[in-house]
């Protein structure tokens, strides 16, 4: 749907704020972290001059009313609010002015799965710059610039991170990540928080957003969920923690899917290059293959413990969680994921059953051939024999082998030796 034309000037266009959040897949697993190890992280990231109090532990257990019990692998080990005043950030946030934005929040969480989510948040700078603002929302060039402002945001986190993990090397082990060979941000996703439209044309306009036409009835602090962007109608004009904490959840979640998406895909080409290769190297491609899957066969766990995480949501965030996997389409996601890793299985299989059949014909050539051999061997000898014992009245096997000369007998063996390879090859 394309975004409806302006309104008139007279018309007050409802504020905005901006959420957007960036997971980033790191090459470093964090489950050997223990929570007083996760103590030492925070201390060495606070002692970063980026770093500044840490939010609120609601979501670490039923600490209260309020707190959620999420799985270990869904509970952020480290919490933090990063200052984006310090100069490493300059650069990365230097076309904010332009879209008419400032930086209000930037949060980081990490999590034992080696992804942390980076959540950035965006008012106008004025409200004189609030038309500009709308108009950059309308023409869809704020997406695509927020959505690089958090990509560097993000590669800003990664050297963060690493600094902070360095410096606790000698304390923690540190895990090589199966999911990527580098650290990388995956992708952003986008939440539009604004007042609950008065009129109209301010609903046209805030529901463009989505791409969707405005509904007859809508209330405050209610939400609309897409695919990329995300609809909050609140006249609060904050995101809420209940909502941010679900966001922070999904978005890990989503993060993790998409990782093993593109380790599946990799899996897949893997797969396809084994045609090309001769027989030996394919048998050690393949050896590298059946690594990589067994790494993606721990998405069936992750998606028990994610599930064991919504159950320990509370409050109004559980239906929250079920309305963004339902948008976001995540247990079909889910779903194709493990059907395309019984599809590489499946034809990792037949690889393996086809070079152990070539192995197999090739052991059954050599073990025909060493019988055969044997077998001349053992004619040879019996004819050897016959003409050394003496030879009385009875008849024998050496009796036999006395009246053939030792070139008939090679002969006859090695026709013997002809007729099982011709019957063996039929029979192939």
């Amino acid at each position: 749907m394309s975004a409806p034309s302006s309104p008139p000037t007279s018309l007050c266009s409802p504020p905005v704020s901006i959420v957007s959040y960036s997971p980033i897949a790191l090459t470093r697993k964090f489950s050997a972290l223990t929570p007083s190890l996760a103590s030492k992280v925070e201390d060495v990231m606070h002692r970063q001059s980026w770093v500044l109090n840490q939010e609120s532990k609601l979501d670490m257990g039923y600490v209260s009313t309020d707190s959620d019990l999420l799985s270990p692998m869904f509970t952020p080990l480290v919490k933090l609010e990063v200052d984006h005043q310090t100069p490493a950030f300059q650069h990365a946030f230097s076309t904010l002015e332009e879209l008419g934005l400032q930086l209000e929040g930037l949060n980081l969480r990490l999590y034992q799965t080696g992804i942390a989510t980076l959540q950035g948040s965006f008012t106008p700078l004025s409200e004189t710059q609030l038309a500009l603002c709308w108009q950059k929302i309308e023409n869809r060039d704020i997406e695509q610039a927020l959505s690089l402002i958090m990509q560097a945001a993000g590669s800003v986190m990664i050297d963060l991170l690493n600094a902070a993990f360095d410096t606790l090397k000698k304390h923690c082990k540190l895990l090589t990540s199966e999911l990527t060979e580098t650290d990388s941000v995956l992708w952003t996703g986008r939440c539009y928080v604004t007042c609950v439209p008065e009129t109209p044309e301010e609903a046209s306009r805030v529901f463009a957003i989505i791409h969707e036409s405005a509904p007859d009835t809508y209330g405050d602090n209610e939400a609309f969920f897409r695919s990329g962007n995300c609809l909050f109608l609140s006249n609060e004009i904050a995101l809420s923690l209940d909502n941010r904490r679900v966001l922070f959840l999904l978005q890990h979640y989503n993060a993790l899917l998409y990782a093993y998406q593109q380790s599946m895909s990799n899996a897949y080409h893997q797969l396809q290059s084994l045609k090309a290769l001769s027989s030996g190297k394919r048998r050690k491609a393949l050896e590298k293959l059946i690594q990589r899957m067994v790494s993606i066969k721990t998405l069936e766990y992750i998606r028990l413990e994610f599930c064991d995480s919504l159950r320990g949501l509370q409050g109004s965030r559980k239906p929250l969680a079920q309305a963004l996997i339902n948008a976001w389409e995540i247990n079909t996601v889910e779903e194709s994921l493990l059907d395309r890793a019984a599809y590489i299985n499946n034809a990792i299989s037949s690889y393996e059953n086809q070079l152990n059949r070539a192995i197999n014909k090739s052991i059954e050539v050599i073990l025909m051939l060493i019988g055969g051999v044997s077998l001349v061997d053992i004619t040879n000898n019996f004819v050897t024999a016959a003409q050394k014992v003496e030879h009385d009245s009875t008849w024998g096997i050496y009796d036999i082998f006395s009246l053939m000369s030792s070139e008939n007998t090679v002969n006859l063996a090695l026709i013997a030796v002809l007729l099982m390879a011709l019957l063996f090859a039929k029979n192939k």
